[in-house]
């Protein structure tokens, strides 16, 4: 069957859409400001790439169901492969913000077309789903080691060299492989499909933004944390923090496949419950004693991760197949705003205090978590 031989395939994308950003992500303010860039111009750069998908992700979401899933990728990989060649040749930081853009531009498309091909050729899509993150959650932790060691021992660079290699196996693959099209769908057809599937996808955004905005949270003002706390080194810190993500992303791969079951043999709904009490509770014990933030709340948060995760993709791409693409790309907006929201705010709320920052995603995962019970009670009537 097909479906079975395009799986390993699935895997592959799902590492190489995340290993750009884990790789890139770590070294992009230094490398701007080894260009001549300022801290501010530095720090605009790398945030660039939000500001850029949250403003393109619903439009090429749509692109996604009109002109196919296969050409889709066809079009986005090669943007990347450019990107990266920019950001490879740049002699000057204007050149990485034309890199960062172009980057964030095609990079918007990949998600929506693996989540929709996952929807078009899979009629149980738990344990798909499952495995195109679980290659995920391997590509953040390989991104971020292999991301330091290259750029310790052969410069910033380099870092894209290895990015046009992974991203050129995957154009090849994707080439290769004759993926049934599913394509030719008109926007209003789309916004009906996600309109009618609106009692699921909203708990899946609610869920989704709640869950990114703890992870800026985390990235924006734990390792500051640490080092008020414990008066620790900004390196020390630093890793630290990326200790606590790789402890919750290893720790979100059981939990992926534990929610495909929930998915497959239940409700979707459920997960997505488990992910806002999950994310809650993680959010209330860093309230109380944030010193267990290592060792009990990152698998806390690798429970939440892993829930919310499968089942809000597990969702969108159960909807028809004319709106796939647009529900993944409308998701992958809140997933950025999240991030952007959490990672900016709570530097400001780190001012009033250690703890004031795990308010905004507390507040978050209680109404996501009331949102999704409400929706369930409606289904069932």
């Amino acid at each position: 069957m097909q479906s079975q031989r395009i799986l390993p395939i699935i895997a592959f994308l799902g590492f190489a859409s995340i290993i750009d950003t884990s790789m890139i992500s770590p070294i992009i303010a230094t490398y701007a400001s080894q260009l001549g860039a300022s801290s501010a111009i530095a720090g605009f750069i790398a945030g660039l790439y939000s500001i850029v998908v949250i403003l393109v992700s619903f439009p090429l979401g749509y692109l996604v169901d009109r002109i196919g899933r296969r050409k889709a990728l066809m079009i986005a990989i090669p943007g990347d492969i450019l990107a990266f060649l920019i950001y490879f040749l740049a002699f000057n930081y204007s050149l990485l913000i034309i890199a960062r853009s172009i980057h964030a531009f095609f990079d918007s498309i990949i998600f929506p077309s693996a989540i929709a091909i996952i929807g078009d050729q899979f009629r149980n899509r738990g344990y798909p789903l499952s495995l195109f993150y679980s290659l995920i959650s391997i590509s953040v932790v390989i991104g971020a080691l292999l991301s330091s060691f290259t750029t310790l021992y052969l410069g910033f660079r380099y870092v894209f060299v290895i990015l046009i290699l992974i991203h050129l196996i995957t154009f090849y693959l994707i080439y290769v492989q004759r993926i049934k099209e599913t394509a030719g769908f008109r926007l209003p057809d789309s916004i009906k499909q996600v309109k009618l599937n609106s009692r699921w996808l909203i708990p899946a955004f609610a869920t989704m933004f709640s869950v990114y905005l703890f992870n800026g949270v985390i990235t924006g003002s734990l390792g500051l944390t640490l080092q008020l706390l414990f008066n620790l080194k900004k390196e020390t810190a630093g890793a630290y923090v990326g200790i606590f993500l790789t402890i919750s992303g290893l720790i979100g791969i059981p939990a992926y496949f534990l929610s495909s079951y929930v998915c497959e043999r239940n409700n979707p709904l459920i997960s997505l419950l488990i992910a806002s009490i999950t994310g809650l509770v993680a959010n209330l014990i860093m309230l109380k004693n944030i010193n267990l933030y290592l060792f009990v709340v990152s698998p806390i948060w690798g429970i939440a991760l892993g829930f919310a995760f499968l089942a809000s993709s597990y969702i969108a791409s159960s909807i028809g197949q004319e709106g796939r693409g647009t529900a993944s790309g409308i998701l992958q907006i809140f997933t950025l705003l999240g991030v952007a929201i959490g990672a900016s705010f709570s530097g400001i709320l780190l001012n009033f205090g250690i703890f004031y920052p795990y308010l905004l995603p507390l507040i978050a995962f209680f109404i996501s978590s009331i949102l999704t019970l409400l929706f369930m009670l409606a289904l069932r009537q």
